[in-house]
């Protein structure tokens, strides 16, 4: 860890920071995938298939902190050029708090989702909420709640405790001559590892095409294409494809109303 903080004393504040918080947050995602995984699993687990969906889910989980560290990473960077401001701890210990709240709040959500429907969080969540009042009196009879709640409070505040800890010890200026940016040339170089580290997770593969939903059906067995799947890059991702979607009218419907009689064997299909 101390040679890891070491490396880091290299970059600037701004892409330290962004370094070592992306690094946590996908480490605490793996962590949780493997519990997972354990918790969830039914048969004895099939290690070519396990190792292929946690390496795949890692790449999904880093894309995931990309986006999460993106605009601390623009903020800091800004500030760091000369725009400073007297705020800027506080300002990024509660996003640091917002983001560690709403990403385990949505794992959260997501395990509780799966053990009811056995799916990953997606966009059907949106439909289920269509009754609030109902969705939610099933989520309390079905759920302990207050037990969950506290769990994740006691989460976010580790969460907090841990990146702003990281804060604290990386935002300090080196004096070392090598990591002060003097030259124009130094400057662009340390821009454009900045784009790199920002693209190249949110690509999340050297190849023609960025990682995909898709590349998650790798296997028919849908257990680890669960243990594969992020639940919030899973749920966006529905979402985006279910607005498109637009429900058939009864115009529509009407001309195979005959076939589904035929199909259901019945004499009436409203």
């Amino acid at each position: 860890m101390d040679l890891f903080a070491r490396l880091l004393n290299y970059l600037p504040i701004p892409l330290r920071l962004y370094v070592a918080w992306l690094a946590l947050t996908t480490l605490i995602q793996i962590f949780l995938r493997l519990s997972f995984t354990l918790y969830f699993a039914t048969e004895p687990l099939n290690m070519s298939l396990l190792l292929q969906s946690l390496w795949l889910g890692a790449r999904f989980d880093l894309r995931l902190g990309a986006f999460v560290w993106l605009l601390p990473l623009l903020f800091m960077s800004v500030s760091h050029v000369g725009w400073r401001t007297k705020f800027e701890s506080k300002i990024l210990r509660g996003y640091i708090i917002v983001a560690g709240a709403a990403l385990l709040f949505v794992y959260a959500i997501d395990w509780a989702h799966f053990s009811y429907l056995q799916a990953r969080l997606n966009a059907n969540l949106v439909f289920l909420l269509a009754n609030p009042q109902e969705a939610l009196g099933t989520v309390w009879q079905t759920y302990p709640v207050i037990r969950l709640v506290l769990a994740c409070a006691v989460a976010v505040w580790l969460w907090q405790g841990a990146f702003v800890r990281i804060h604290a010890r990386l935002s300090v200026e080196s004096v070392s001559p090598v990591t002060q940016v003097k030259s124009r040339w130094r400057s662009a170089a340390w821009v454009m590892l900045g784009i790199a580290l920002v693209i190249a997770p949110i690509f999340g593969r050297f190849n023609q095409y960025p990682l995909r939903w898709s590349d998650l059906y790798f296997t028919p067995n849908l257990f680890y294409v669960s243990v594969a799947t992020n639940p919030v890059l899973n749920f966006f991702d529905t979402y985006r494809y279910a607005k498109k979607a637009q429900p058939l009218s009864s115009a529509e419907l009407s001309p195979h109303l005959q076939r589904m009689r035929q199909f259901l064997s019945s004499a009436q299909v409203d």
